[in-house]
């Protein structure tokens, strides 16, 4: 899981924190504000280049409209 702070100063992977049951979750800065899908394509550009993957390797898979994101990543290594 993924917990996105948009409208950030910087965009960057930041600690894990866990959510309200206790479950591990990557909490990750970007700039775009939540507006247009802004933010969510800047979450996987984050992400990519962070785990060194295509951008196309990287899916939202619930969580659109959420700060809550639930991320695939494929490694095609």
């Amino acid at each position: 899981m993924i917990y996105l702070t948009p409208g950030a100063k910087k965009e960057e992977v930041g600690e894990t924190i866990n959510d309200e049951n206790g479950r591990p979750m990557l909490k990750v800065f970007v700039s775009p504000r939540p507006e247009n899908n802004f933010a969510n394509k800047a979450l996987v550009e984050v992400l990519a280049k962070h785990f060194r993957v295509p951008k196309s390797n990287i899916s939202i898979k619930s969580g659109h409209k959420s700060r809550k994101k639930l991320i695939r990543i494929v490694d095609d290594s």
